[in-house]
């Protein structure tokens, strides 16, 4: 699309986030037109496209958020006149919205004891139950020089969402666990207590976007 070579220059498109909802649903619609030629038409028949296919009213609202930054961007530098998304509303959809499922002791039990399930999540997920409920947030950000790694007896918890620290115990039931996995990690002083996998930052730490 004429005009999105300057918009990716500003940074338009250049989260990672941004540059899919761009190359998976807007590109290909309206990729090839000059960016002077689209219209709200055009806008709003790629919205009802995601729509139609399944998306969730935000993340066709994402969609229409890229649009809307890269139009302005257009229109910063003259190479339009007015911002097509201007005149397009997301959607209404209608969503079922499912009870959040909680497993049992049982469940959870038989969950963390399944030698298919990912090893990873067998980790997170008995420290998000016993740790003082930490978030996704709180985990990803976790340092092993904020735990006691001598007795796995204290540790701090960063709290993402209030930007506050706290100070805990470790529950018994944990410290085994998180004992062996700090082994399994080559007893780091500091560092991600769960890095990222995969990618440029595999073994750093995981970004906030995206995390879940």
């Amino acid at each position: 699309m004429g005009g999105s070579r300057s918009a990716r220059a500003q940074g338009i498109a250049s989260v990672p986030d941004e540059r899919g909802w761009l190359d998976r649903y807007v590109l290909p619609a309206i990729g090839k037109l000059p960016v002077s030629d689209v219209r709200a038409n055009h806008v709003r028949g790629i919205l009802e496209e995601v729509t139609a296919k399944g998306l969730r009213r935000a993340s066709v609202a994402h969609v229409r958020g890229v649009m809307k930054r890269l139009f302005r961007a257009a229109g910063e530098e003259e190479l339009i006149e007015a911002d097509p998304t201007q005149f397009v509303r997301v959607p209404k959809t209608r969503e079922v919205k499912k009870a959040r499922a909680i497993l049992t002791d049982t469940e959870f039990a038989k969950f963390i004891a399944c030698p298919t399930a990912d090893l990873e999540l067998r980790m997170l997920a008995p420290v998000a139950r016993c740790e003082g409920g930490m978030r996704a947030g709180d985990l990803i950000r976790w340092d092993w020089a904020q735990i006691d790694r001598v007795h796995f007896a204290e540790c701090t918890v960063p709290r993402a969402k209030t930007g506050t620290p706290q100070a805990l115990s470790i529950p018994a039931v944990l410290a085994p666990f998180l004992r062996t996995w700090w082994e399994r990690q080559g007893n780091p002083e500091s560092g991600p207590v769960f890095p990222a996998r995969r990618g440029p930052r595999a073994g750093d730490f995981r970004q906030g976007r995206g995390a879940s």
